[in-house]
């Protein structure tokens, strides 16, 4: 019996255009199955007398309330967490994208990427438009600290200023920007992504909107 369609067979003739469309096609339907989807109670993994964290009962015991193993694990204040952090987002939809398209401009990526290759000082002004980025994802869900680890990224790549010892330490110097830069630019583009698609927080997680969880502390 043949499992997989034709489609799925000639994955390696398909262009990435044709794949890409695909992913997107397959994940806008399992989002309209969310709320009709079953509570999460099953595992794949077995271990030490567990079954994907839900404890294995015993005869004449009662089981674990359905609520405790819900949702991958998530409970009611996580939830949420997740529908403001959306709610944050989507209500922000238009300058979110607009801060977007300033970032990918000339001025932006283009220009900052050339002038350090070019070991130029105006790699230094990059910093400007990455703290305007953060101050974006700030007001986005105020209340929430950024991961430690993206907050050291930010620290090690914003408030520096040129002398000129950076010339003999420049990669040192003035890769943090950069990085930081790419990394408040990826969280951004992430939250313009799925807030164009999501209109409730998914209980199968693509990896960009688990990043952006992520970055508030909620993954």
């Amino acid at each position: 019996m043949q499992m997989l369609s034709d489609d799925d067979l000639n994955l390696r003739s398909m262009t990435d255009e044709e794949l890409q469309a695909a992913w997107d096609l397959w994940f806008d339907l399992a989002q309209e199955t969310n709320p009709s989807d079953p509570p999460y109670t099953h595992g794949v993994l077995a271990a030490g007398g567990m079954r994907a964290g839900v404890p294995e009962v015993e005869s004449g015991e009662a089981a674990p309330p359905t609520a405790a193993i819900s949702c991958g694990g998530r409970d009611a204040a996580q939830r949420s967490d997740e529908e403001r952090l959306l709610a944050g987002i989507r209500g922000s939809q238009a300058s979110l994208e607009a801060l977007l398209t300033r970032a990918d401009d000339h001025w932006g990526l283009e220009d900052a990427v050339y002038r350090y290759y070019h070991q130029s000082f105006k790699v230094y002004s990059i910093q400007s438009l990455t703290l305007e980025i953060v101050t974006a994802l700030r007001q986005v869900m105020p209340d929430r600290p950024f991961c430690p680890l993206f907050q050291d990224v930010l620290d090690a790549g914003t408030g520096k200023r040129f002398s000129p010892d950076a010339n003999r330490h420049w990669a040192e110097t003035t890769r943090p920007m950069l990085e930081a830069f790419l990394h408040a630019r990826y969280f951004l583009e992430m939250m313009v992504k799925y807030g164009r698609v999501l209109e409730t927080p998914p209980q199968v997680l693509p990896s960009g909107w688990a990043a952006v969880l992520t970055l508030y502390g909620l993954r």
